[in-house]
């Protein structure tokens, strides 16, 4: 019988280590990769603004969901110990509370509030939103010739970390004419006493005003372009120019900051114009 033994060639069991040692390398390389990405998202979930604190969180919140904010309440992180106009009111409470119903006439529901602390500036928006809103309530119902006029009014309010941001929803139907939504906001640091900007409230928040500037702009192109479809199929719009200095964030007048730290930079066309339409940019 004859038997043929392995051949025993170096080369073959040379190749052959460096192939296992590549591999090897390939696999701890692998495993090194996993691990480093496993740990980088835990970091960055845990602390999502640590590479980019003026990245912009581009909050969805639809406009029913910001109609459902306005509970005539206000919410607030602990007890603020400040002077009241009047003691026996929380800080923010309905001062003017209405239901009246006459056929043909008018239908108003008024939660008109007051906010109850006693610094001259907050008195003077106080009196702002009487004069304003109140005495458009007694024009409607003194006038023989109102005729299905519709007055809706509603409010919500908030104080943390020493900062009170409050809102003001007015809903305005009289006869033929386009319903209006109007919306007043007032915001104001507690601790110094005084107004504040928009500006203000964006660096609290450690938003960057030109990332600000770009996610208004981004919002509001994006509420032409649906309007504009709208316009393809017969409806009347309202058209928004993206361009518009009015978008830029120095000119925002109306922002609230809620509860949940959300804050609403507020487009409501209604203040000047007969519409219902507002647009919501949301950081």
């Amino acid at each position: 019988m004859n038997v043929i033994l392995p051949i025993n060639n170096s080369k073959d069991g040379f190749y052959r280590k460096i192939i296992y040692i590549f591999v090897l390398l390939v696999c701890i390389i692998a495993i090194c990769i996993a691990v480093y990405f496993q740990f980088y998202k835990k970091e960055n979930t845990e602390n999502p603004n640590q590479n980019n604190v003026n990245e912009v969180d581009k909050k969805q919140i639809s406009k029913d969901e910001f109609n459902n904010i306005f509970n005539n309440e206000l919410t607030t992180d602990r007890e603020y110990n400040l002077e009241k106009e009047y003691e026996q009111y929380d800080l923010v409470f309905t001062r003017y509370k209405s239901d009246k119903v006459e056929e043909n006439k008018y239908n108003l529901n008024l939660n008109i509030p007051h906010i109850n602390i006693k610094q001259e500036a907050i008195q003077n928006y106080n009196k702002k939103i009487t004069d304003i809103f109140l005495e458009k309530a007694k024009s409607i119902m003194n006038n023989e010739n109102s005729s299905n006029v519709i007055y809706n009014i509603s409010y919500t309010a908030s104080i943390k970390n020493n900062i009170l941001s409050f809102i003001l929803k007015a809903n305005l139907k009289e006869g033929s004419n386009a319903q209006r939504v109007i919306i007043q906001t007032y915001n104001y640091d507690l601790e110094n006493n005084e107004e504040l900007t928009i500006e203000k409230m964006l660096s609290l928040k450690q938003i960057d005003i030109n990332e600000a500037d770009k996610q208004i702009k981004e919002e509001i192109q994006k509420a032409q372009n649906q309007v504009e479809e709208l316009e393809k199929l017969g409806y009347t719009i309202y058209t928004r120019n993206p361009e518009d200095d009015m978008y830029k964030v120095q000119n925002a007048t109306e922002f609230y900051l809620d509860a949940n730290d959300n804050l609403y930079i507020i487009y409501a066309y209604g203040n000047q114009n007969a519409t219902s339409e507002m647009d919501l940019v949301v950081f």
